[in-house]
């Protein structure tokens, strides 16, 4: 299977961390003291407002910590993503179509990738306006192709559809 490509998980964990970085400013902020406040507090005073300060500031656990989160985020997400992307190749795809959708591709496979129409029939249970309007559906997607031939339509499947489902 392919790698998923890396921009989507980065751009999800960069985000929870400014979001985690952001609150942690507002929940922990940082106080300060203008000069003249410093100079009249006596030494115990001058200590304890440094103590409290660092305490409240959150050291270096302040950027550690959204770092962390980047990191976690960024692992998690990527694997949660790329076993989604597994998921899309292959017969696993027919999952994403309709039930009458995938019935007409696997028949069509069946067939050798293309049928006539009027082949295709017991599928939308004789239903001819059924059958044309999922043919139509599934056209419009470029998933088939129609060709005329004579009286009657040839329904194959397009070509990357038979390549991504081999």
């Amino acid at each position: 299977s392919r790698t998923p490509p890396l921009h989507i998980p980065l751009l999800v964990a960069s985000v929870t961390a400014l979001v985690v970085l952001y609150f942690t400013e507002i929940y922990y902020p940082r106080t300060y003291l203008d000069t003249e406040s410093l100079y009249q507090m006596d030494k115990d005073e001058l200590i304890e407002y440094i103590l409290n300060n660092r305490l409240n500031a959150g050291g270096p656990g302040r950027i550690l910590f959204p770092i962390a989160v980047f990191v976690a985020s960024f692992t998690t997400f990527y694997l949660v993503f790329r076993r989604c992307k597994s998921y899309r190749t292959g017969k696993d795809t027919l999952y994403l179509l309709r039930p009458e959708e995938r019935r007409i591709i696997e028949e069509l496979l069946n067939r050798g990738g293309s049928a006539k129409q009027y082949e295709l029939i017991s599928i939308a249970k004789n239903n001819k306006v059924k059958l044309h309007r999922i043919l139509n559906s599934l056209e419009e997607r470029d998933i088939i192709k129609r060709e005329k031939s004579g009286k009657y339509n040839i329904i194959k499947l397009s070509d990357w559809v038979v390549a991504l489902l081999k």
